[in-house]
C-alpha cells in the first residue's frame, strides 16, 4: 500500500466534507484503499469523516433510519468487492445498501475509493464521491 495514499486520507476526507457542507449537505465521507491478499481475501483500509453524527429522517414510527457513516462504509465495501472482482454478483445481500454515492479508480491490483452518504438523492452523493475521488487522484499524483 502506498504510504502517500494513507497520508492523503484525512486531507481528501476533510476537503470532501467541507465541499458538501458548502452545498448545504451534511453527511459522511469515506476514503479508502482496497487490495487483494494472497489468501483470496481482500483488505480495505478506510478513513471516515462525518459532518455530524447524522441519521436519515424517519418515515414513520417503525422506521429506525440509517446512520450515514455506516451507509458510506457499506457503499465502499460493496464497490471494493466489485472493483477487485472478488464478488461479481450484483445481487444486494442482507446488510448491504442499494444506494449509489461511490467512486473508484484502480491502479494495478489496488483500488482507491471515495464514498459519500447524506443527501436524499443519489445524484448529489455521486457528485460528492466523484469530486472526492478526483481530489484523491490529484493528491496521489502531485509533483514531489
Amino acid at each position: 500500500m502506498r504510504p502517500e495514499a494513507l497520508a492523503a486520507f484525512d486531507k481528501v476526507a476533510e476537503q470532501t466534507i467541507l465541499y458538501a457542507e458548502s452545498m448545504g449537505v451534511r453527511g459522511a465521507v469515506a476514503v479508502g484503499i482496497a487490495t487483494i491478499l494472497g489468501d483470496g481475501n481482500f483488505q480495505l483500509v478506510a478513513c471516515e469523516l462525518a459532518s455530524q453524527l447524522v441519521r436519515t429522517k424517519l418515515r414513520d414510527e417503525d422506521d429506525k433510519g440509517s446512520d450515514y457513516g455506516a451507509v458510506a462504509l457499506a457503499k465502499m465495501m460493496r464497490r471494493a468487492r466489485m472493483e477487485l472482482e472478488v464478488d461479481t454478483n450484483p445481487v444486494i445481500r442482507k446488510g448491504e445498501v442499494d444506494f449509489r454515492g461511490d467512486a473508484a479508480f484502480t491502479v494495478n491490483d489496488t483500488v482507491y475509493l471515495v464514498t459519500f452518504s447524506g443527501h436524499p438523492t443519489e445524484e448529489v452523493d455521486m457528485k460528492l464521491a466523484m469530486d472526492g475521488l478526483l481530489a484523491f487522484w490529484l493528491e496521489l499524483n502531485k509533483p514531489k
